[in-house]
């Protein structure tokens, strides 16, 4: 079976783009899979958890911005 992960709540905004392999993506109630160039792109008040999909490697690019200057 498999187990649910946590979800993360933080501040800011978050895009990520598909760059190899496939990811999961649980926002809320809702999962989706991205495939090579997929993206998305989401308020990080909205729980979530990001993970590979289907066992095997994946690589992403991912940019959180906060909003804050610094």
């Amino acid at each position: 079976p498999i187990r649910e992960k946590p979800l993360s709540i933080h501040e800011g905004e978050e895009f990520i783009y598909v760059l190899e392999g496939r990811m999961r993506i649980r926002l809320g109630d809702h999962t989706d899979i991205l495939d090579p160039g997929d993206s998305i792109f989401f308020k990080c008040s909205t729980p979530h958890h990001v993970t590979c999909d289907g066992g095997e490697p994946a690589k992403i690019l991912a940019v959180i911005s906060t909003g804050k200057a610094g």
